[in-house]
């Protein structure tokens, strides 16, 4: 890799700002297809590779719970890695809080905190104490300093009681806990979290994500959640990054991402409906997928409209032209997967 690949970056004084905490400028990054020895050979040491992400810009401002969201696969882990100082992008820059990750990785590292929701990073016969001392020992933690920090962590997580008992006996949620709890050792300011709540029961994965909006809301950390849990993303981030295939496709909060989708939905109730009705109203411009349900007062039609007003109005004079009684007309809203699949669909429609 060129160091002069790492360096190419759009990030100068001016669009710096101290609002921003962490700032990814124009990311990506490239793994070998195979790690087979006979491709190696094949390729002279250069084999073919594959893009996990590409030219992915965004900046996470200082106190946010900011989510990156998408598939497996989509390289959510992998800017978490970068972000992490754990592996080195082709190109782009990395800053947190100031630190260029690829001119002081180490300082950088001192930045963050790492929740991994891989278990195997812990010792599974030490207890709970012993494996927070001995990543405390790695952070240059010693003496009472770490124990205080221990006690602090472990309280913020409710794991106070169980510090003396072995990790291999822990559930499920208490290895996500004392996960977050080791991130929060060093005291860094920027909390990195990968999948916190994966294979966690629902009530020990509810417990977690309002943990992870107190520590932003109330010890003022910065968060970067990566979740492809859509209804977890929507309940805590302040803003929400899309990601497909590698790239970002939209950056906004939730209540943008619901305004700025195309299509809108609707419910309308009307006393009756023949065939003559629906053709009126599959006619009108800018009509979507529609659905009828015959019900006791009653059709409730569910329709999905473009993002216009007359679209609406249009429909109304459809259905009720020949006198059909329109009772009830309800937005009907869409959810976060419809809403991701809608914004996915028009990154596909782009390239």
């Amino acid at each position: 890799m060129r160091r002069a690949d790492l360096r190419t970056s759009n990030i100068n004084d001016e669009t710096l700002s101290s609002d921003d905490s962490v700032i990814v400028d124009h990311l990506t990054k490239t793994f070998p297809k195979s790690h087979h020895i006979a491709t190696w050979l094949r390729h002279r040491g250069n084999p073919p590779r594959f893009r996990a992400i590409e030219d992915v810009s965004f900046r996470v401002h200082r106190g946010e719970l900011f989510g990156l969201v998408g598939a497996n696969g989509a390289g959510k882990s992998t800017i978490l890695q970068i972000l992490a100082g754990l592996t080195t992008p082709d190109a782009g820059t990395v800053l947190v809080n100031g630190v260029d990750g690829a001119a002081a990785p180490l300082t950088l590292r001192k930045q963050i905190g790492l929740c991994s929701a891989e278990e195997r990073s812990f010792y599974f016969r030490l207890t709970a104490r012993q494996n927070l001392e001995f990543f405390g020992n790695l952070h240059g933690l010693r003496g009472g300093v770490l124990r205080r920090r221990i006690a602090a962590v472990t309280a913020l997580v409710d794991l106070e009681q169980s510090l003396d008992r072995r990790y291999e006996a822990f559930s499920s949620g208490m290895r996500q806990r004392l996960a977050i709890a080791r991130a929060l050792l060093g005291e860094a300011q920027v909390l990195l979290l990968d999948e916190p709540t994966r294979a966690v029961d629902p009530v020990h994965a509810a417990a977690i994500r309002s943990f992870v909006r107190t520590i932003v809301v109330e010890h003022g950390k910065t968060v970067v959640l990566c979740t492809n849990l859509l209804e977890e993303a929507w309940e805590i981030c302040d803003r929400i990054a899309i990601i497909k295939t590698g790239r970002i496709v939209k950056v906004a909060t939730p209540e943008e991402l619901i305004a700025r989708s195309r299509r809108r939905r609707y419910a309308i109730v009307f006393d009756r409906c023949d065939d003559d009705v629906l053709a009126r109203a599959r006619a009108v411009p800018g009509i979507g997928t529609l659905s009828l349900q015959r019900r006791h007062d009653g059709v409730r039609m569910q329709v999905e409209l473009d993002d216009e007003a007359r679209t609406l109005t249009e429909l109304l004079q459809a259905v009720s032209s020949n006198g059909v009684c329109v009772s009830q007309v309800q937005p009907d809203v869409m959810t976060p997967l419809e809403i991701f699949s809608g914004f996915a669909a028009e990154a596909d429609d782009v390239r």
